[in-house]
């Protein structure tokens, strides 16, 4: 199954257009952060050059493809879906059950989040350079959005006062 990860922002992110996207991610460091992650800097200029974010419908944030290479499917795939009040998500079947201080702050946050936002990776090979052009895509949503990440490993993340990761759960 490919990777994914989820953004339920509290406030509405319908208006982020793919060149806002594409600005955040021209604006972040990923030099620093793709050699922590141990992937080697060609590919980061590589992916950096050929960037792409398009919307893959007509009117607003619905579903954006980003690509950064030749493949007959974008490398992640960014789909919104504005939620509505007291509709329940599945998310917070997941979390039947744990006992973890962060758990009352996750459903909370799930139950008053405006939008949810997923970041689903290609299956393909070699998708380091993809993993980590969604995580930063991710985390500038919760930024904008008032956000908390779910990742499909199961971890759940918000931003500190930096906008940097921060874990929640586990």
């Amino acid at each position: 199954m490919p990777a994914s990860i989820a953004v339920y922002c509290k406030r509405s992110v319908a208006l982020i257009t793919p060149v806002q996207v594409f600005t955040a991610l021209q604006e972040a460091d990923f030099w620093t952060l793709a050699e922590s992650r141990y992937i080697p800097p060609f590919r980061v200029q590589q992916a950096l050059g050929d960037l792409k974010i398009e919307n893959v419908g007509s009117g607003g944030f619905l579903e954006y493809a980003l690509s950064y290479r030749p493949a007959p499917l974008p490398q992640c795939v960014v789909r919104r879906l504005a939620l509505a009040e007291g509709v329940h998500d599945p998310a917070l079947d997941e979390l039947e059950g744990l006992h973890h201080p962060g758990i009352d702050r996750i459903r909370r946050h799930v139950k008053q989040a405006k939008d949810l936002v997923t970041l689903e990776l290609s299956s393909m090979p070699d998708q380091q350079m993809t993993a980590l052009l969604a995580s930063e895509i991710a985390r500038w949503l919760a930024e904008m959005g008032d956000g908390m990440i779910a990742r499909s490993d199961q971890t759940w993340w918000d931003l500190d006062d930096l906008a940097a990761y921060r874990r929640i759960l586990p």
